[in-house]
């Protein structure tokens, strides 16, 4: 059974490799300008979602940090 929070390890992993793809393909190739709008709000898209997970666990150190100190 999967606990909620290996999947959101694995869901935060896998959104930042899409993330890489996408930035790779911008790098490497030439897209058309229809292909390059998706990839590009997909893009942004993942950039939201791994900004706002990142500043959830951030939160979480700060709380364990906090409880840590009040020992």
């Amino acid at each position: 059974m999967t606990t909620k929070r290996s999947q959101k390890k694995i869901s935060f992993q896998s959104s930042f490799q899409e993330l890489q793809k996408i930035t790779d393909r911008f790098e490497s190739s030439d897209l058309d300008l229809d292909e390059a709008m998706q990839l590009f709000e997909r893009g942004l898209t993942l950039a939201k979602e791994l900004k706002k997970r990142l500043g959830e666990m951030e939160n979480t150190v700060k709380q364990m940090k906090k409880k840590v100190d009040q020992e």
